[in-house]
């Protein structure tokens, strides 16, 4: 037959399996704690990351942009640029379209402004490419009338 435990013994064995179960959520909120620490970390990272990574697009746009002008100031015309393979910047091509109108430029077109685009020139001065030709304009065909169509 089983002996029973003092009044002593019982207290110290429960205290030994409840200082065990005491670890184990030790263990669990060091764990949980660390995986937050990590994870918070980590999004301050990925953050700072995307800082550093947007601050190297926006200089490498700006050396495009200004590359792009002095091929202009040294007299090539943007449309050789493209034709040669070299689209204008999108970053270029924003800044252009905010800009405002100058104060300067009328803001209705008069009668002479109606319809008029301004004339490019072939640029057949670049060696090794072909000239550009205006394009034809487009066919528009009559849409033929209904059978039984009538006409008063």
């Amino acid at each position: 037959m089983a002996k029973n435990p003092t009044p002593q013994q019982a207290l110290e064995a429960a205290r030994l399996a409840q200082a065990a179960r005491m670890d184990a959520v030790r263990v669990l909120a060091d764990a949980r704690q660390a995986a937050t620490d990590v994870r918070d970390q980590t999004t301050r990272d990925v953050e700072a990351a995307k800082a550093t990574a947007a601050g190297k697009v926006a200089a490498a746009e700006a050396a495009d942009v200004k590359a792009w002008d002095a091929a202009l100031r040294a007299g090539w015309q943007a449309v050789e640029l493209r034709r040669i393979g070299f689209a204008e910047t999108a970053t270029r091509a924003r800044v252009r379209r905010r800009r405002p109108s100058s104060s300067t430029s009328p803001t209705t077109p008069t009668a002479g402004d109606v319809g008029e685009a301004p004339a490019l020139e072939p640029a057949s001065d670049v060696v090794g490419l072909p000239a550009l030709e205006p394009s034809p304009a487009p066919v528009i065909e009559p849409v033929p009338e209904p059978a039984g169509a009538h006409h008063d």
